[in-house]
């Protein structure tokens, strides 16, 4: 299993920011990747949802489920992966550092596929190449997160 974590300073209160996280309908507007979501089922705690999303100009649907920790975490898991992965599951936490600023850690585990008559050094050069793309796509999801905020409250400098 692999293991990313990162996080992000968004400058509004934790509440307001885990509300956007869980409403995964707005992020269609924020994170441009994800093309289409169709919920499947919802309530105040649990989502069930297929979403298209593009990852490398190509289309991935993915089947996730959500379960809202009170308001400081949202835990996943996909039954549906994106189609290199065997298994995804991780995590969105939302830490009230003071008024005002919210540190939000994202965290993920998964395996990948290994392909049929890939090298075990082949598999691993892939695996660390996509391990830092997928980082990197997570802090990009933050910073985007974090330029709603600064654009709804005037922050941008």
């Amino acid at each position: 299993m692999i293991h990313i974590k990162t996080k992000r300073l968004i400058y509004t209160d934790a509440q307001s920011v885990s509300e956007l996280f869980w409403d995964i309908r707005s992020w269609t507007n924020i994170w441009n990747p994800i093309e289409k979501v169709n919920m499947l089922y919802e309530d105040t705690y649990c989502q069930e949802f297929m979403m298209n999303v593009v990852r490398d100009n190509k289309l991935e649907i993915v089947r996730t489920i959500r379960l809202r920790q009170k308001e400081n975490c949202i835990n996943f898991f996909t039954p549906i992966p994106p189609p290199m992965m065997t298994h995804h599951h991780g995590s969105w936490r939302f830490v009230e550092i003071e008024r005002g600023q919210c540190l939000v850690e994202a965290e993920r585990h998964y395996s990948m596929f290994k392909g049929k008559g890939e090298t075990n050094e082949t598999f691993e050069i892939r695996t660390n190449h996509f391990k830092e793309k997928f980082h990197n796509r997570l802090n990009n999801i933050l910073n985007k997160f974090a330029e709603h905020f600064d654009k709804q409250l005037g922050n941008i400098l």
